[in-house]
């Protein structure tokens, strides 16, 4: 068990059957979240100033410091347990190797993450900010959507089994989102007004930027060559195919 001093710089482990003390460390930075444990025992402590790695015994794997912020919430660990999301209380969020310390990349967000990212089914990383907006990023870093949303978004995404994510905005609103479909319906429209909005009547800013309802492969008939099988049983879904740009 781990036990922190939250604005202090003490954590303690101790031995879950007889509470004896394991190992005690005094951090060079304030604590101000929670720890995480890996499965095989690995223990990631952040604090103000950066983020600690320790292994089961408590000997110190490493140090990262923080960068254009605190890190003040929880990290969070990929499903392989071998990178670590962890944003400060600002516009960056890392992406670390649990085992070294390395950065493996960053990201600038728009406006300050106050809250620990959520990680999707796939490996996607779901953070908001205090400007309203919402990023999803894969595994890699890259972009795969920013929404920006009517009001700032404070806390933890949170995800069902499905695919949905719920997002409190602001103070009195959730919202969900769903995945978008794998397959055209043969009816539904490729894009849709925001919910709320009269369009043309309506002009603001939020009314004005109208919701993608299919994703790309929908529009250029991806799906239907995606249910053709090759004749050995596989689908057609790009695997072995290489792509090549030649611009004059």
């Amino acid at each position: 068990v781990y036990v922190v001093n939250t604005g202090g710089k003490l954590m303690f482990a101790l031995n879950t059957a007889t509470g004896l003390l394991k190992f005690k460390f005094t951090a060079a930075g304030v604590i101000r979240a929670n720890p995480v444990v890996s499965t095989d025992g690995r223990v990631f402590l952040p604090v103000e100033t950066g983020l600690y790695g320790f292994d089961a015994s408590g000997i110190q794997r490493f140090y990262f410091l923080a960068s254009g912020g605190k890190f003040t919430t929880s990290p969070v660990l990929s499903a392989d347990q071998q990178t670590i999301y962890a944003t400060v209380l600002g516009p960056n969020l890392f992406a670390i190797d649990a085992n070294t310390g390395a950065k493996q990349w960053q990201y600038a967000l728009t406006g300050k993450a106050s809250s620990s990212p959520a990680l999707d089914a796939i490996g996607n990383i779901i953070i908001g900010t205090d400007l309203n907006y919402l990023f999803i990023l894969d595994s890699k870093g890259r972009l795969i959507q920013n929404r920006l949303l009517s009001d700032k978004v404070i806390q933890t995404p949170a995800l069902s089994t499905n695919g949905d994510v719920t997002i409190r905005v602001g103070t009195a609103i959730l919202a969900t989102f769903s995945l978008m479909p794998g397959q055209y319906d043969g009816v539904t429209p490729d894009a849709a007004a925001v919910p709320g909005c009269n369009w043309p009547t309506d002009i603001t800013r939020e009314c004005a930027a109208w919701n993608i309802v299919n994703p790309p492969s929908i529009d250029v008939g991806a799906d239907l060559v995606q249910n053709v099988k090759l004749s050995n049983g596989d689908p057609i879904n790009g695997k072995g195919v290489t792509i090549a740009v030649v611009d004059t």
